[in-house]
């Protein structure tokens, strides 16, 4: 199996800038279109989509929208041919930064796994209420 690092979904998302980056756009195109018809296949992991997301997302680099930049990696992580252990809580957690702009992509992630495994969340992080079906609890006071 080959794993695809960050800079690849990069390369796809991202317009070139030079003549290297052209190829490489075009190389990554051919990939992804592979991907999307599930004629290769590939794998990857949660911390190379948030990578990408902050790299989408970060003024200095592409400057996308969250929901855009979401929207674009959840419509990749679908893709038949790509592979992850963890798909289905990337998607959710994907849908979860579209509908909420102020979840961070590692909280909507942090969420998905707790709803995934029904798990209670011991945080202080208020934003966690916003998720619907989570159950967040601070920790006992101190004796």
């Amino acid at each position: 199996m080959r794993f695809i690092d960050t800079n690849i979904f990069l390369r796809f998302l991202q317009a070139p800038t030079d003549e290297i980056t052209v190829a490489w756009n075009a190389d990554c195109t051919a990939l992804f279109r592979r991907l999307e018809l599930g004629e290769d296949t590939v794998t990857t992991a949660e911390f190379v989509v948030t990578e990408a997301f902050w790299v989408l997302t970060s003024r200095r680099h592409t400057g996308l929208s969250r929901s855009d930049a979401a929207s674009r990696l959840k419509t990749i992580v679908q893709y038949r041919g790509l592979r992850m252990a963890s798909k289905r809580r990337v998607v959710r957690s994907l849908d979860l930064v579209i509908s909420d702009p102020k979840l961070s992509l590692v909280d909507a992630l942090i969420a998905s796994t707790v709803l995934e495994e029904d798990w209670t969340l011991l945080s202080y992080d208020t934003d966690f209420d916003r998720v619907s079906g989570l159950d967040r609890q601070q920790p006992e006071p101190a004796s």
